[in-house]
């Protein structure tokens, strides 16, 4: 053997040893992300008040363990899966919307069938739900019920091209009769509804009215459709709306991966809008229902975070379980608390949150109660089938917690302590 081939021999062995010294003594654990302060560059920073960067205080993480009693899992600290008999299927068809509503000593959920536009009632824990409206309305999208639940705003599908036609409608019952199953009446809106939120009182409907050259008007209307007025002109028109608070509507660009969203408030008295927070990646938010926080997620191309928010001082604070803001609401007697779905499996997915609303990402939820202040956190079961819970709410009282299953479009309830 040459002197010239043995010096390349040992050369490659230098090289091999040395490579897989470097693999095994290389670290297997990814880097935390952090929060980066200073001015946004449109990465996964959390700006605030429209301009500005907010770190979070000392201690906050998405991961770290939350203030309670819990089973470390994938996703987090989730309990065992085991169910709990305080669930209930409520409907045994896919429903267009629901409101819990109290009837003497009993809680009433209401809700409308999307096929027939059948108005159904049910005291949780009953087998069966009551028909209490013989009026049927096929093809409902969207149903939101005033505060009593005696009047609807629908969202109806219209032949051949499924053109949406809004109406707004009341029960109503003869007063001849003892009968207890009352009719649909109402009046439908002429224009092309965007989107439409009601007022926290039930008196009013903001809708957004898609404009043929572009762009959206808001216009306020009685629930009636009375006294109809412009509220106000965007030429934007994806917009989520919602009516938190008696003084505010919330606007919010409609959430999408990597992509810059903001939320402003608009006065519905005025219509004077306010930019609250902007340049927020995949931005999605709920507000307390006494209008001094919000839930506020965030998603790029690497991570899904969510925090709350104190509007008032402009504090930030890591929600302690990993989930986004459309499977939590606020808790509606003052309490401030979230009553949160979280998935079980990670909610980091690249194209969060698109993914999920076109139904390409599937969760199966465990449901927890988050102390917003402290952020102890209380398990409060897992249904007996796998749910990817939506439209959560509550009733008044927070007595029960409401949501449909998306998979299957069929609403539950989940009695509260």
């Amino acid at each position: 053997m040459s002197k010239q081939l043995i010096i390349i021999l040992f050369v490659i062995v230098l090289v091999v040893a040395g490579g897989t010294y470097w693999f095994l003594s290389s670290p297997t654990a990814t880097t935390p992300v952090t929060i980066p302060t200073g001015t946004n560059t449109g990465s996964n920073t959390f700006p605030i008040g429209g301009d500005r960067s907010v770190t979070p205080r000392t201690g906050d993480n998405t991961t770290g363990t939350p203030n309670g009693n819990d089973i470390r899992t994938g996703n987090g600290f989730l309990a065992n899966n085991k169910t709990n008999s305080k669930f209930q299927e409520l409907s045994s068809e896919p429903v267009a919307g629901s409101i819990a509503i109290e009837r003497g000593k009993s809680i009433i959920v209401r809700f409308i069938e999307k096929a027939t536009g059948r108005v159904k009632e049910i005291i949780p824990g009953q087998s069966e739900a009551s028909r209490i409206a013989n009026t049927t309305v096929p093809k409902v999208a969207i149903a939101l019920f005033d505060p009593s639940g005696s009047k609807i705003a629908l969202n109806t599908l219209k032949d051949p091209f499924n053109e949406i036609v809004t109406v707004l409608a009341s029960i109503e019952y003869s007063t001849s009769t003892t009968d207890t199953v009352g009719t649909l009446k109402g009046v439908s809106i002429p224009e092309r509804v965007g989107m439409m939120a009601i007022s926290p009182d039930g008196k009013e409907l903001f809708t957004l009215l898609r404009e043929t050259t572009g762009g959206t008007r808001g216009v306020l209307q009685g629930m009636d459709g009375k006294n109809r007025r412009e509220l106000f002109k965007s030429p934007l028109s994806e917009w989520l709306v919602s009516w938190p608070t008696k003084d505010t509507v919330l606007f919010s660009t409609k959430p999408s991966a990597g992509v810059l969203g903001y939320l402003y408030t608009v006065s519905p008295t005025t219509g004077a809008m306010n930019r609250l927070i902007g340049n927020v990646m995949g931005m999605t938010a709920k507000m307390s229902p006494d209008g001094e926080y919000l839930l506020v997620t965030t998603a790029d191309k690497r991570d899904t975070r969510s925090y709350v928010y104190k509007i008032s001082n402009q504090e930030t604070n890591a929600l302690p379980l990993k989930t986004i803001s459309d499977k939590c609401a606020w808790a509606r007697t003052g309490d401030l608390s979230l009553y949160c779905a979280v998935p079980s499996n990670s909610v980091n997915y690249s194209n969060m949150p698109d993914s999920w609303y076109q139904g390409e990402t599937t969760f199966t939820d465990s449901f927890w109660r988050i102390n917003a202040k402290t952020l102890a956190t209380t398990h409060l079961g897992d249904p007996e089938q796998m749910t990817d819970a939506d439209n959560l709410a509550l009733d008044k009282n927070d007595k029960i917690l409401t949501f449909t299953n998306k998979n299957t479009g069929r609403l539950w309830g989940l009695k509260l302590d």
